[in-house]
Parts: C-alpha cells; sequence; structure tokens
C-alpha cells in the first residue's frame, strides 16, 4: 500500500499512542478534573452507592495532620490532611488494584476525595496476598481542611469503577472529628 507521508506519519503517531501502557480509559469529567485535596462537587451514584465487597480488605494506617485519639481522630480544620492506608481486592486474578476513593461521611452528608495509588511492598509480601501479590495496594489521599465543615466523619473506601465497586468501611476507631 502506497500511502501519503502525512497519512503515513499519522498512522505511525497513532500507533505509538496506543502501544503506550501509561494510557487507560479516560475518567469521567468531574474526578478527572478535581483540584487535590477537594472533594468531589458531584460525586457519581456508584461511588456514593457502593456496597461492602466480600474479598475487598482496606486498612488505614495513618491519617497526618490530625491528632489520634481514643475514639478515632481529631482535625482542627486548619491546614491539609493526608490519609494513607492500602485496599486489596482479594477475590479476582489482576494484580494491579483499580481506582479508590476515600469517602468521609456523616447523617445526610459524603465527601468524596480521589485517591492515588502507589506501591506497598509490606502489603504484597503479607501472607494473606502472598497469591496474589497485589501491586499499587496502597491509597494516599489528601483532604483540603476548608473542604469539611466541623462534625464527625465515618471513613470507608470506595474501589472500583462504575461498572464495579465495592467499598470498605475503616471502622469506629476510625473516625475523623473536624473542630
Amino acid at each position: 500500500m502506497n500511502l501519503p507521508r502525512s497519512a503515513s506519519l499519522l498512522l505511525g503517531l497513532a500507533l505509538v499512542a496506543c502501544a503506550r501502557e501509561d494510557v487507560g480509559p479516560s475518567l469521567t469529567p468531574d474526578i478527572a478534573t478535581v483540584e487535590a485535596g477537594t472533594a468531589l462537587a458531584s460525586p457519581p451514584s456508584w461511588i456514593l452507592g457502593a456496597r461492602p465487597a466480600e474479598g475487598l480488605a482496606c486498612y488505614l494506617d495513618l491519617v497526618e495532620g490530625a491528632t489520634r485519639e481514643s475514639g478515632g481522630w481529631s482535625f482542627t480544620g486548619a491546614g491539609n490532611m493526608r490519609i494513607l492506608g492500602w485496599s486489596v481486592e482479594t477475590t479476582g486474578q489482576q494484580a494491579t488494584q483499580r481506582a479508590v476513593y476515600v469517602v468521609l461521611s456523616s447523617p445526610g452528608h459524603a465527601y468524596v476525595f480521589t485517591g492515588t495509588r502507589n506501591d506497598r511492598p509490606d502489603v504484597a509480601a503479607a501472607p494473606q496476598f502472598e497469591k496474589l501479590a497485589p501491586r499499587l495496594a496502597g491509597v494516599t489521599a489528601d483532604v483540603a481542611g476548608s473542604a469539611l465543615p466541623p462534625g464527625v466523619y465515618a471513613m470507608s473506601f470506595v474501589v472500583g469503577d462504575s461498572g464495579q465497586a465495592g467499598s470498605c468501611a475503616l471502622g469506629e476507631a476510625n473516625t475523623i472529628t473536624v473542630r
């Protein structure tokens, strides 16, 4: 086939773009464009409606910027918090973990923050996950103090996408009181 030079160049660029491993499905616009630390203005219903998922294991390591108290975490509302933990989907054969969102909820309100995934060799090496060897099990989410009004918030991780999502409550010991 004899293509003009410009068509060959465009075809070559398209093939290179498709072969890149870091290009994946696009995120919904409000998730992709949210500023770090800011709650999603209109969280998708699949995040808010996610139910506890069998085979989803989660753990909260630390809330930087907050103080640990007997009933959970205390945050003055000034500055920012960084939520650090991990989540692993154990029921699939997919070693790379899917997208994660941190949900802080109080009666009548839910604030959703986009989490980022990172490597957690300690989680991948844990006996219960050894066979799966999960990649990118770590969870990090930045929360701007100005995003949350005073109150007590339950915390959960929601893992997945609009096709399938599950939630993992982090328990009463990990509530956050914003003062």
